[in-house]
């Protein structure tokens, strides 16, 4: 193996550079346990004569949820298991972990930390949480109505995570995609979509009762992996009344210094509806389930709305969307 020395730089092999006291090291996306990352010894082959080499030992000073281990005579580090980027770090721009070796004996010493970045590939499709949803409209639903579909998950980094929706439906032009590309925060590491099935004619049950469709997700990659869902959509008999909402937001204050042992109820949303009161349900559409059903639950006659766990409020933010649905109203509370 050839080694180049400039100054305080020195490039071992072709994939971990030493910077004074920091090797930097490159990996493909997955690695296999046991797989060879850094040679610690031989990236200080420029600061000592071969005699000292053969003398230093080494040691972790670190070792952050144990992903490597090191060979105390020979300086060799590899992976401690199969170390998976898209589990390391789901959804992320960039994947690095750290560890810090210390170099003995101690007329040697030095700390050195090791810098391993793991390069993302496109190796996981789209996968929605169902192969296939059911949607029920009223025949008397306007066009321009929205309606939530539920959106696929990526672990891949953002380079290659889901890029766009597509509607797949050669029998109908009766719905529309609307795709709302929602950003968290302001690494792109976060954005998120928003799926509504809009209705863009009007609906006739006696015409058709039943419509049949497919959502793809594609991703980021060239060519792009796809994921899909089957859409069913079913058209029911219009009634003269719908659930209306006795308010069109809710607010409701959590602090984390609660202890939550069990449920501990924060509200009841209430719904009326002229025709049958007790027809009334409710529910979190799938994105809310997805973001804030480990925290809260709407009983779904009820309409109470209770705190399951105890709120971290650095792990969630200092408002959370709730979106309930009953049968035929959606609401919006904070």
């Amino acid at each position: 193996m050839q080694l180049i020395a400039v100054a305080s730089i020195l490039l071992v092999g072709c994939c971990h550079v030493a910077r004074g006291h920091v090797i930097h090291v490159n990996m493909t996306d997955d690695v296999e346990r046991g797989v060879k990352v850094a040679d610690v010894r031989e990236s200080l082959s420029s600061l000592h004569d071969p005699d000292v080499l053969a003398q230093l030992t080494f040691a972790f000073l670190s070792n952050p949820d144990s992903l490597f281990e090191l060979d105390a005579s020979t300086g060799v580090l590899t992976a401690a298991r199969r170390l998976d980027r898209d589990q390391l770090c789901p959804g992320q721009r960039s994947c690095m972990r750290r560890v810090d070796v210390g170099v003995q004996p101690a007329r040697y010493f030095r700390k050195l930390r090791v810098e391993v970045s793991f390069d993302d590939i496109n190796d996981n499709s789209p996968r929605f949480q169902t192969s296939a949803v059911r949607v029920d409209v009223s025949e008397a639903t306007a066009p321009g109505s929205a309606l939530p579909l539920p959106t696929a998950h990526d672990p891949d980094g953002p380079q290659f995570g889901i890029d766009r929706y597509e509607l797949v439906s050669p029998d109908t032009d009766a719905f529309e995609l609307r795709v709302t590309r929602l950003d968290d925060g302001g690494d792109a590491s976060s954005t998120s979509f928003d799926l509504r099935l809009v209705v863009a004619a009007p609906l006739d049950r006696e015409q058709a009762s039943r419509y049949r469709m497919m959502v793809l997700a594609v991703d980021g990659g060239r060519p792009g992996r796809t994921g899909s869902v089957e859409v069913e959509v079913v058209v029911e008999d219009v009634n003269d009344n719908r659930p209306v909402f006795e308010q069109a937001i809710y607010d409701v204050e959590v602090s984390e210094d609660w202890t939550v042992t069990t449920p501990r109820p924060l509200l009841t949303v209430r719904a009326v509806d002229a025709d049958d009161e007790s027809t009334v349900t409710y529910r979190f559409t799938e994105r809310t389930v997805d973001s804030y059903g480990q925290l809260f639950t709407v009983d779904r006659h009820s309409g109470l709305i209770s705190l399951t766990r105890n709120i971290d409020y650095e792990q969630t933010r200092s408002e959370a969307r709730l979106i309930i649905h009953t049968t035929d109203t959606v609401l919006v509370a904070l």
